[in-house]
C-alpha cells in the first residue's frame, strides 16, 4: 500500500502538455502502446469504464486521472458485495498482466518515450506488488479473523461473567448496607438491653446470631436481670407472700396503722418464720400487692405517700368487696373524687331521695358511684349490691335492687365513705364490704401540712415538687407500656430482629423514659427524703425559743472533692429550706393530733381536717414576715401554737380546757425526746397492778397507794428513781418536812433530786406524795415549756371567730342554760354589714326546714349578706 499510494502521487503529476504523449496515444504500434494497454485494461476492469485502447486517452482528461488517484483496491467493487478482494481477484488481475513483466522493461526507457507512460508503468508495477503482498495478507487476515471470532467469543464469555459479577457485587453491597444497619441496630439493642440485664452473649445469640459479640459490651446484670433473679427467689417464696397478702386483704382494712402493722410484722411474720414457711424478707406489701407506677398514679391523685395511705390504697382498689372508708379527715373522699371524675363519678347519701334511681344507672352503664357521709345505719335496699350478688341467666348478668332486676355492668365501682372516726357498724356489714380506716396518720400529715407551708413560703419549690410528682407518674406509666410493647415485640417478632425497626425504637424510648424516670424518681425522692433526714437533726433547726429542736448544721459532711456547681448550692440551700420549713409541719401535725385526741374526753370534740388546715393557713398569713427564715418560722411556729390554743378552746367546755393545754405541752416534749411514753403512762396511771409490793412503808404519813407508786417508781426508772425508797427511808423527817408544806411544788425536793431530775420528772415524783398538788403542778409546768398564755383561756371574741370564718363554713355555738349569743351577734351584725336588713334570723324545728334553705339559698347570692339559724340541742 505505501508503493501505491507513492505511485498515485506520482501519476497525479503527469500532464499532457506536450505533443509528444499526445502523438504517443494516438499511434498505437509504437512498442511501449502495449503498456498502455495494459494500464487501460487494469483501469477498465478496475473501474468498470468503457475507455478502449482505439480511443484517444488523454493522459489529463479529468475524469481518467482522479479517478487512478482515488483508486483504492480495498474498496468494494461497485457491483460487488465483498469488502475485501478475493485470492480469484488477485489471480484474474494477474492474468490481465501477465505479458508485463517489470524486470524486462526499463521504467527508464518509458521516461525518454513517455512521462505520462512512466507514470503508468510505475502505477502497474505498484499495482502488481500490492498483489503479491496482498495475496499473502488474505491468508495471515483469515487467520486473524478465525483469531479473532475466538477472542470474541471469550470476551462474550468474560462479559456475562463480568455482568454475573456486577450482579453479585450489587448483591454485596446491598448486604453490606444491611450488615451496617443492623450492626447499628445491634449496637442500640445492645447498650439498650445491656442496660436491662440482658447479658451480651445471650443478646447476640438469641437475637442476632452472630458467632463473636463485640469486645465492649460486657455481661451485666441490672434491672431486669435483677428482676429476673428475684422473680425466682419469690417463686420458691409464693406461698407465703400470697398466704401474708390474703390475710392483709381480709382483716387489717378496719384497724389502726399502729395495730396493723403490730399485726402483720409482729404477729403474723413472726408466725410463718416459727412455722417454717418460705417468705420474702424483708416482707412489704406495697411491693406484693402494688408497684412503683400504680402508688406514683395515686400520689399524683392526691392520695399521700406514706406507707399507711398505700396500703389503704391498695385495699380501696384490690379488695374483693366494696370499700367502706372511714375517714375522719376526708382524705379518701378526695382521693376517690379525683380519681373516679374522669369516669363520671355520682356522689349520692342516703338522705338523697333519688340515690336509688343514680346508683341504678350507675350499675347499668358502669359508673362509679360514691356514697358520702354514711353513718351507722347502711340502707338493706343496696344489700344484694354491697354484697355483689349478680345473678346470670340466658347470658344477662343482673343484680335485684329493691324489687328491679338492673344490669350489671362489671365495670361498676361503688365506695362508700364515713366521718365517724369509731363507727358503730352492724357486724354483718364486716362481712359485706371491706372497712378500711383512712384515720390520717403523722408522717401523712406532715406530708400534707409541707405541701401547705412550701406552697405558701417557697411556691416555687411546690409548684416544681407538683410537677415532679406528676411527671413522674407519667413517665412510670408511659415505661411501664414502653415495656410491655418492647417484651411484645421481642415476643411476636419474626425474622431478623435487627431489621424490625419499631423495635429499635421502641428500645430507645424505653431507655430514654427510664433514665428519664430514674432521675424524676431520684428527684422526687429527694424531695421526699432529705427533708425526713434533716428531720433526724431537726433540735438544731426548731427557732431558739421554743427549744424545739437543736440547730441544723449549715453544711453536712462533704464527699465530693471538687467544689458544688451553683445549681447543686442551690439545691442544697433548697434543701435546707425546705427541712427548716419541715419543723413547721411537725408542728402543726402534733397540734392537730392533740385536737383530735379531745374526743377521747368528749365526743362533741370532733375536728375536721379541712377545718385544721384553715387555721393552718390563717395562721400562716397572720404570722409576722421576716427577712431572716428562721425568725420567720419562729413567728409562724408561735401564731400557729396560739392560733391552735384559741381554736380548741373555742369549741371545749372550761373544765376542760387546761387539759388541753397539758395535752399540748405533752405531745411537744414528747416530740423533742424530753417525756417518754412509760413516764406518761405513769403520770397518768400510776401503779395499778393489784400484787402489794413487799418494801415495807417507812412512815404512817404516806399513804398505801402514794408507797406503791413510789416502789413502782422506783423499779420502772431505776436509773434516776432506784434509790428512792431507800432515801425516803434513812431521810424521813426531811421528807416529811417537804411534805407539809403548802406548795411543796414551789420548793425544792429533799435530798437534791431538784438537780438530780428533769422538770416533768419532778411531777411524777410530786405525784408519788401530794397528788392535791398536780393540778396546780401541772399549770407551772405549762407555764414554764409554753407560757403564761397557756393556762390562761382566752375570752370569746366574736370579731375573731368572724375573721377566721368563710363563706363556706358554718359557725355553730353550743348553748348552755344562761348563755344565748343572738344579742352578741346582732350587734357585730351591725357593725360588720353597716347597715340593716342584712342579717337574718330564722328559727329551726321540725317541719320548717324547706323556708330555711330556701331564703339561705336566696340570700347566700347576695353578698355580704349573715344568716342565724338557731335551733334548741338537748344532750
Amino acid at each position: 500500500m505505501p508503493v501505491l499510494s507513492t505511485r498515485k502521487k506520482n501519476q497525479g503529476k503527469c500532464r499532457h502538455d506536450n505533443k509528444k504523449d499526445r502523438w504517443l496515444t494516438r499511434r498505437p504500434n509504437l512498442p511501449h502502446v502495449s503498456i498502455v494497454n495494459d494500464c487501460q485494461e487494469v483501469h477498465k476492469y478496475l473501474t468498470d469504464l468503457n475507455i478502449t485502447v482505439n480511443n484517444v486517452i488523454d493522459i489529463n482528461d479529468e475524469i481518467i486521472v482522479p479517478q487512478l488517484q482515488g483508486y483504492n483496491i480495498l474498496l468494494k467493487e461497485r457491483s460487488s458485495e465483498r469488502s475485501l478482494p478475493t485470492e480469484d481477484f488477485l489471480d484474474e488481475l494477474t492474468l490481465k498482466l501477465q505479458d508485463y513483466d517489470p524486470k524486462t522493461t526499463k521504467l527508464a526507457d518509458m521516461a525518454n518515450v513517455s512521462m505520462a507512460g512512466f507514470g503508468l508503468l510505475k502505477f502497474v508495477d505498484a499495482v502488481l506488488g500490492y498483489c503479491a503482498v496482498f495475496r499473502e495478507m488474505v491468508r495471515e487476515l483469515t487467520i486473524m479473523n478465525k483469531k479473532i471470532n475466538m477472542l470474541e467469543q471469550e470476551l462474550s464469555a468474560l462479559g456475562e461473567k463480568y455482568d454475573l459479577a456486577m450482579k453479585d457485587r450489587q448483591i454485596l453491597q446491598e448486604e453490606t448496607e444491611i450488615m451496617q444497619r443492623r450492626l447499628i441496630a445491634a449496637d442500640k439493642l445492645i447498650s439498650g438491653l445491656g442496660s436491662e440485664s440482658v447479658s451480651c452473649v445471650n443478646l447476640c445469640q438469641l437475637l442476632f446470631q452472630f458467632t463473636s459479640p463485640r469486645s465492649e459490651y460486657s455481661p451485666c446484670g441490672r434491672r431486669w436481670q435483677e428482676e429476673l433473679k428475684n422473680l425466682h427467689v419469690e417463686k420458691e417464696r409464693l406461698v407465703g407472700n400470697c398466704l401474708v397478702c390474703a390475710a392483709f386483704l381480709s382483716y387489717t382494712g378496719p384497724f389502726s396503722w399502729e395495730f396493723r402493722r403490730s399485726m402483720v410484722y409482729d404477729d403474723w411474720l413472726e408466725d410463718l418464720k416459727v412455722k417454717e414457711i418460705p417468705l420474702t424478707l424483708p416482707f412489704k406489701l406495697e411491693v406484693n400487692l402494688s408497684n412503683d407506677v400504680e402508688i406514683s398514679t395515686w400520689n399524683s391523685e392526691g392520695l399521700p405517700p406514706d406507707e399507711l395511705s398505700v396500703q389503704n390504697g391498695i385495699l380501696t382498689t384490690h379488695a374483693s368487696r366494696f370499700p367502706l372508708c372511714i375517714d375522719p379527715q376526708e382524705q379518701a373522699l378526695f382521693w376517690i373524687k379525683k380519681r373516679e371524675q374522669p369516669h363520671n363519678l355520682k356522689i349520692v347519701t342516703f338522705n338523697d331521695a333519688d340515690f336509688l334511681k343514680q346508683l341504678e344507672i350507675a350499675i347499668k352503664y358502669g359508673f362509679p358511684v360514691l356514697f358520702q357521709d354514711v353513718d351507722n345505719y347502711i340502707d338493706p335496699v343496696i344489700e344484694n349490691v354491697l354484697e355483689k350478688n349478680i345473678k346470670t341467666q340466658g347470658g344477662r348478668s343482673f343484680v335485684i335492687l329493691g324489687d328491679k332486676e338492673v344490669d350489671y355492668d362489671p365495670k361498676f365501682r361503688m365506695y362508700l365513705t364515713t366521718k365517724i372516726a369509731n363507727p358503730s357498724f352492724n357486724p354483718a356489714v364486716y362481712a359485706k364490704a371491706t372497712v378500711i380506716n383512712y384515720t390520717v396518720t403523722v408522717s401523712g400529715l406532715e406530708d400534707q401540712l409541707l405541701s401547705v407551708v412550701v406552697r405558701n413560703e417557697r411556691y416555687d419549690l411546690e409548684e416544681q415538687r407538683e410537677t415532679l410528682i406528676a411527671e413522674t407518674s407519667v413517665n412510670k406509666n408511659l415505661l411501664k407500656d414502653l415495656e410491655d410493647s418492647l417484651l411484645r415485640e421481642l415476643s411476636t417478632s419474626t425474622g431478623n430482629m435487627l431489621d424490625n425497626i419499631e423495635l429499635i425504637k421502641t428500645l430507645e424510648n424505653t431507655k430514654t423514659k427510664a433514665t428519664e424516670g430514674l432521675h424524676d424518681s431520684k428527684s422526687l425522692q429527694e424531695s421526699r427524703s432529705l427533708p425526713s433526714q434533716g428531720l433526724s437533726e431537726s433540735e438544731r433547726i426548731q427557732p431558739k425559743g421554743l427549744q424545739e429542736s437543736k440547730s441544723l448544721p449549715s453544711q453536712g459532711p462533704q464527699e465530693t472533692k471538687s467544689p458544688p456547681s451553683r445549681g447543686c448550692q442551690e439545691s442544697k440551700i433548697a434543701i435546707i429550706q425546705i427541712c427548716q420549713i419541715q419543723s413547721v409541719a411537725k408542728r402543726g401535725a402534733i397540734l392537730f393530733f392533740v385536737l383530735s385526741d379531745m374526743a377521747v374526753v368528749n365526743s362533741m370534740y370532733q375536728y375536721a381536717l379541712s377545718a385544721y388546715l384553715g387555721v393552718f393557713t390563717y395562721s400562716l398569713r397572720k404570722a409576722l414576715p421576716d427577712t431572716s427564715q428562721e425568725k420567720r418560722l419562729n413567728n409562724i411556729i408561735n401564731t400557729l401554737t396560739v392560733n391552735v390554743y384559741e381554736y380548741g378552746c373555742t369549741g371545749i367546755f372550761e373544765k376542760h380546757k387546761l387539759l388541753f393545754s397539758f395535752q399540748i405541752t405533752m405531745k411537744l416534749e414528747q416530740s423533742r425526746g424530753k417525756v417518754s411514753q412509760p413516764e406518761l403512762d405513769f403520770f397518768i396511771k400510776g401503779a395499778i397492778t393489784l400484787e402489794k409490793t413487799s418494801v415495807p412503808c417507812p412512815a404512817k404519813w404516806i399513804t398505801a397507794q402514794g408507797w406503791e407508786d413510789i416502789v413502782k417508781l422506783s423499779t420502772d426508772f431505776k436509773e434516776t428513781f432506784g434509790n428512792l425508797p431507800g432515801n425516803i427511808s434513812s431521810s424521813v423527817g426531811e421528807w416529811k418536812k417537804w411534805y407539809d408544806l403548802d406548795m411543796p411544788e414551789s420548793v425544792d425536793f429533799p435530798s437534791g433530786y431538784t438537780d438530780k431530775l428533769a422538770t416533768f420528772q419532778m411531777l411524777l415524783l410530786l405525784r408519788c406524795f401530794r397528788v392535791d398538788r398536780v393540778y396546780r403542778a401541772i399549770s407551772n409546768y405549762i407555764t414554764l415549756i409554753l407560757g403564761e398564755n397557756y393556762i390562761t383561756p382566752p375570752v370569746i371574741s366574736l370579731d375573731n371567730i368572724l375573721d377566721q370564718s368563710t363563706p363556706h363554713m358554718p359557725v355553730v355555738f353550743i348553748l348552755s342554760p344562761g348563755s344565748d349569743p343572738t344579742s352578741d351577734l346582732m350587734k357585730l351584725a351591725e357593725l360588720s354589714l353597716s347597715g340593716s336588713g342584712r342579717f337574718k334570723y330564722l328559727s329551726l324545728g321540725q317541719g320548717q326546714e324547706r323556708w330555711p334553705r330556701s331564703r339561705s339559698e336566696a340570700d347566700g347570692q347576695e353578698a355580704g349578706k349573715r344568716l342565724m339559724a338557731k335551733k334548741q340541742v338537748r344532750g
